[in-house]
């Protein structure tokens, strides 16, 4: 086995943090346009509801600053009357007409009445005047206060003269505060609805996905399932051939072909029970997760002949790890991150695939790990790899790493972790309970 170099080993062991490559990136999907959409769709009815609330708030605080001035120049008129019991009824009448805040007071800010304070005014009790004097503060903050002018004339040069008697605080009833947080809440359920709708448009499309590729899967395993049992009868009549005719050499190679064909159709039929598996709840039981992963490996090895194109393999596990798995599935998730591995690292002189198991007491889990040197993945691409149809192949569904997602997450309760970057390659790694197989 050739060991990797250490400086391609220090570089692949890169965890997290997402780079850029080589690889292309397929057109932004109908979907993602119908998102978008929406999504501007949304935010100009909040802005259109924004603008709008905003336009009846400010009519409405203009109309109670006439209505306010329109008292104040009443009470004016009034108070330069001469007829006082005129003057009283018409003050009482038009006080009850009133229905937001406000407070009359003397030139020096003393009070002398209040409307629709919100509270009893004790005009003996200094806690009382002091909230007042704090109120009217609030009051001068949000609206100049209104001077009301007594009008008398001058004996002497019988001109009309005037004199500041009191002011007039008010602020606007509580129905325009609540309008000012209208559109806050009015935004605030837009951006609800958005991401209501956004996330329950992708749950849907999520489980549309997977009930197409678990149909395609099962008709595929349908589909391969004939010929499969045809080659199976084929091979058995091949096997009780006569080939003692032939030279020992031609019988040695009929052999070795009978038994790899065997081999073959036999992983054949393994590929359709998997497919056929797809959508099904697996059964886990008690297995060694070292010897799983092993037959995965070397499958590969008899198949792709990586000495002869420069690719070193390292392996590292422990002796044993038992744990819950079902290890047809485990070992065709193994089989898929080697695929890709050799895939990222093909048309290179020298390449290394590090494939490792290790157990994580802390938090009762083991770890399969499948990295290699390759061209790795972009960023742009990586948030993508696991959607079902997702490729950046020519050729190819777009399957084997939903698969993997799913059964690592679904089937086994784990979860998987991939980092890439570019020219130094990608790492996977795959998270497995220990449940009660820890050993």
């Amino acid at each position: 086995m050739t060991k990797p170099s250490k400086n391609s080993s220090d570089k692949s062991r890169v965890r997290r943090g997402f780079k850029i490559s080589a690889y292309e990136l397929k057109p932004p999907r109908r979907g993602y346009f119908i998102q978008t959409y929406f999504v501007i769709g949304m935010a100009i009815i909040a802005v259109l509801m924004f603008t709008y609330s905003q336009l009846v708030i400010n009519r409405l605080k203009e109309e109670y600053k006439k209505t306010s001035t329109a008292y104040a120049i009443v009470s004016s008129m009034l108070i330069s009357s001469k007829v006082e019991e005129v003057t009283d009824k018409l003050a009482s009448d038009i006080g009850e007409t009133m229905n937001f805040p406000s407070v009359l007071t003397d030139n020096e800010g003393n009070y002398i009445a209040g409307k629709n304070l919100g509270f009893e005014i004790d005009e003996n009790d200094p806690q009382d005047l002091e909230r007042v004097k704090e109120l009217i503060a609030k009051m001068d903050s949000a609206n100049d206060p209104i001077p009301i002018i007594r009008y008398h004339m001058n004996p002497n040069t019988r001109e009309l003269m005037e004199q500041k008697a009191f002011l007039f605080h008010y602020q606007e009833p509580a129905v325009i505060t609540l309008l000012k947080w209208l559109p806050v809440a009015q935004i605030a359920l837009v951006i609800a609805f958005i991401l209501i709708g956004v996330l329950t448009y992708r749950g849907l499309k999520r489980g549309e996905q997977s009930a197409l590729w678990a149909g395609m899967a099962k008709e595929t395993a349908h589909q391969l399932g004939t010929p499969t049992s045809s080659l199976f009868g084929w091979l058995e009549l091949l096997r009780d051939v006569d080939y003692s005719a032939l030279k020992k050499s031609d019988q040695e190679l009929v052999k070795t072909a009978l038994k790899e064909i065997g081999w073959d159709v036999n992983r054949l039929r393994r590929i359709a029970e998997r497919f056929g598996s797809i959508g099904t709840r697996p059964t886990l039981r008690n297995a060694d997760l070292v010897g799983c992963v092993r037959r995965a490996v070397d499958y590969y090895r008899t198949r792709f002949d990586f000495e002869a194109k420069g690719v070193a393999i390292a392996e590292k596990y422990p002796p044993q790890l038992v744990l819950p798995i079902n290890t047809e599935q485990i070992g065709w998730c193994c089989e898929n991150l080697l695929k890709n591995a050799v895939t990222a690292i093909s048309g290179r002189s020298h390449s290394n695939i590090r494939i490792s198991i290790e157990e994580d007491t802390n938090r009762d889990e083991a770890l399969i790990e499948i990295s290699d040197d390759g061209v790795g993945i972009p960023s742009s691409t990586l948030r993508h790899i696991f959607e079902p149809g997702f490729t950046t192949k020519r050729r190819g569904w777009g399957m084997g790493l939903s698969l993997v997602k799913r059964i690592v997450e679904e089937y086994h309760a784990g979860r998987i972790e991939v980092s890439s970057s570019e020219g130094i390659g990608t790492i996977f790694i795959l998270h497995l309970p220990l449940g009660r197989g820890k050993k």
